[in-house]
């Protein structure tokens, strides 16, 4: 039996939310603590590509990590920085590589707790593609 489970995740259902929309502001994403942007499938699973903490070194975006773990959401971090390295590693997040081929050509760092680590197959109109760490 594997640890990996395979899942299709068609790319045009990914949303993109960013900080200071009503969407953002719903999950936390708020644009008095952060810029940024991420994107959300199915509700559940959240893909950080940006975030810039407004007030640094004042707990802000662990709040934000931890309040997203409460409610269940499934985090991935596009490669972070190392100070996002460094906050997320406290949370239990790993490094793997995902192939996000609206944004990139090639596989990407994208770091995720391990209980998340399954196989995505991210599908556009013109290829798909089906990574496992």
């Amino acid at each position: 039996m594997s640890l990996f489970q395979e899942r299709e995740v068609p790319y045009h259902m990914l949303k993109r939310i960013d900080t200071g929309t009503p969407d953002g502001e719903a999950i936390g994403f708020s644009d008095a603590l952060f810029s940024g942007w991420l994107e959300i499938y199915d509700d559940c699973r959240l893909y950080l590509h940006y975030l810039i903490s407004r007030f640094k070194n004042e707990g802000n975006t662990q709040a934000l990590i931890r309040h997203w773990l409460q409610d269940g959401y499934d985090i991935r971090i596009v490669m972070p920085s190392p100070i996002m390295q460094h906050i997320i590693r406290k949370f239990g997040f790993e490094p793997a590589k995902e192939y996000i081929p609206a944004h990139y050509e090639d596989e990407v760092e994208v770091w995720r707790r391990p209980s998340s680590l399954d196989t995505i197959t991210y599908t556009t109109n013109t290829r798909s593609r089906v990574h496992s760490r």
